[in-house]
């Protein structure tokens, strides 16, 4: 082998050698940007789970005071329906002794 082939081959072996350095220094550094990218995503999904949360949490807090507000307001039917039941009761007796009243009374 003579000395120009000896430097085509040495020229070319580098260039080979320097160019799979290239690609295993741009394999890393995408494997350390990827790393990178996945934290920060994971980071914003984090974040944004616990606005949700505080969110939802809010909801939650505003429907109870509209609850706590209807309680206080409102009476349930079956409540309503037993003081209707009483009342008619008491008001039939009512007209009963009006009755018996008016006959004494000669009305």
């Amino acid at each position: 082998m003579t000395l120009p082939e000896s430097v085509a081959i040495g020229g070319l072996a580098v260039s080979f050698v320097g160019s799979m350095v290239t690609v295993i220094g741009f394999m890393y550094r995408m494997t350390k940007d990827v790393s990178e990218i996945k934290k920060q995503v994971t980071n914003d999904l984090q974040h944004i789970a616990e606005v949700e949360d505080v969110k939802r949490g809010r909801v939650y807090e505003r429907l109870d005071e509209v609850k706590k507000v209807q309680d206080e307001k409102f009476v349930m039917k079956e409540m309503c329906v037993m003081q209707h039941s009483l009342l008619h009761s008491d008001i039939a007796e009512l007209k009963a002794d009006v009755k018996v009243l008016l006959k004494r009374d000669g009305g």
